[in-house]
């Protein structure tokens, strides 16, 4: 069992995780899980505190794409009910970048 406390002790104290130590956290059991999150929750509130960070983005193309990558909702393969349009123009790209600023 490791010490998921500690480790979130460590690691506000300068440590960086070694990989051995990244892939116990991949391979963390079920019942540590919850310790996990606490450590993990440890080490959020203590660089972002209470803030949550939304990341926008607007896509130059959606779906349609020739690619099949099983993970991606706009790949040729998926069956994902998303909006598709061909390349948008120039301008309607930097409106959009600019109105999330």
């Amino acid at each position: 069992m490791a010490n998921w406390l500690h480790l979130a002790e460590q690691v506000l104290d300068g440590h960086e995780l070694t990989d051995e130590e990244a892939l116990a956290i991949l391979d963390c059991p079920d019942e540590e899980l919850l310790l996990l999150l606490q450590g993990a929750y440890r080490i959020r509130s203590a660089y972002y505190g209470n803030k949550v960070k939304l990341n926008m983005i607007i896509n130059a193309k959606s779906g349609l794409c020739p690619e099949n990558c099983g993970y991606c909702s706009q790949s040729a393969v998926a069956t994902a009910p998303v909006k598709t349009y061909k390349m948008v123009d120039k301008e309607t790209l930097l409106r959009g970048g600019r109105s999330r600023i």
